[in-house]
């Protein structure tokens, strides 16, 4: 093992100790700042996040209808479709998406960015 024998060495071997520190937690501070989404682009990926559920929620909803139709007409189903529980699974999914896109573009704009 090597360690500092001297008072200067044990209060040298401290300081790095404290340096290496300050120097790893300022570059985890400048990366977090670097990787932080501005507020336009937060609100940005706000509204397209708002877009594809309601994408999403026009998929879900053709599946809904597609299934109850094909139940009501006796056609022919797959084994995900034949389950008892796929129509609240559907309809589950709908609602989820409806309710993500059911937000305002000016709930998701700050005071400072125009959309």
């Amino acid at each position: 093992d090597i360690s500092p024998d001297t008072n200067f060495g044990r209060f040298f071997s401290v300081i790095a100790c404290f340096l290496g520190i300050l120097l790893t937690s300022l570059i985890t501070a400048t990366l977090n700042v670097l990787l932080r989404f501005s507020s336009s682009e937060d609100s940005g990926m706000h509204v397209m996040s708002r877009e594809m559920a309601r994408i999403n929620m026009k998929e879900h909803a053709a599946d809904i209808i597609s299934l109850w139709w094909r139940r009501r007409r006796g056609g022919r189903l797959s084994r995900f479709q034949m389950r008892p529980d796929v129509m609240h699974e559907l309809t589950t999914k709908f609602h989820r998406e409806r309710n993500k896109s059911n937000v305002e573009v000016d709930d998701l704009v700050s005071m400072s960015v125009k959309i």
